[in-house]
């Protein structure tokens, strides 16, 4: 009796041992933040695989492109960037990340997931807006009086198409350029990287 007691135990022991690892695994692919836009998708997080990929498609049941990239895990940890080519503002996108094995070069090649817990969403795109430059702190809020064309330096070429209208404000020097020639011009700010020129005779 005492010989199959001990005999039941040996095995329950040897049964927990088997099953335990399979209680305890914890593969998974965490996102602990994230941007969308219309053409990229960051994501950093956790993961306990080697690699992690990022992956992007529109969220449709039609046949369409979709993208991916595979990012190594450095001690738990990933950031990457998965870039592609522009949707229009407003398209729903399925995002994902997902624990993967090998570096593969090919969608669901072997390796290409791990079979474990994964991130997903479903959201509507919002295209990249850049944001222009300000004007120069020096600057100050001046009044156009006359209409004229803008000019690429003091005393410079007109730029094509380029025209301001008496009645607009711009943020302006506060003083005049003098030309080489002798004529004055006020640099104006019109929301673009480099700031133009207009003759000082049309500026308050």
């Amino acid at each position: 009796m005492k010989l199959r007691w001990i005999s039941l135990v040996t095995a329950a022991l040897l049964l927990g041992l088997l099953i335990a690892p399979l209680q305890t695994a914890n593969a998974y692919a965490d996102v602990t933040d994230y941007t969308l836009t219309c053409s990229s998708f960051t994501a950093t997080g956790t993961s306990d695989a080697p690699y992690v990929t990022l992956y992007v498609t529109q969220s449709i049941d039609d046949v369409v492109p979709l993208h991916y990239v595979v990012i190594p895990v450095i001690d738990g940890t990933y950031s990457g960037t998965l870039t592609f080519p522009a949707y229009p503002a407003g398209t729903e996108l399925d995002f994902e990340v997902w624990g993967t094995l090998n570096p593969n070069s090919a969608y669901e090649e072997d390796g290409y997931w791990d079979d474990d817990v994964w991130f997903y969403e479903i959201e509507r795109c919002v295209p990249v807006v850049e944001i222009g430059p300000s004007w120069p702190v020096e600057f100050e809020m001046r009044s156009v009086i006359c209409d004229t064309p803008i000019y690429e330096s003091a005393g410079g070429a007109a730029i094509p198409n380029g025209m301001v209208y008496a009645g607009q404000t711009f943020y302006g020097a506060a003083v005049d350029t003098v030309a080489p020639n002798g004529s004055r011009w006020i640099q104006i700010f019109v929301g673009g990287w480099e700031n133009v020129f207009i003759p000082a005779d049309c500026v308050l």
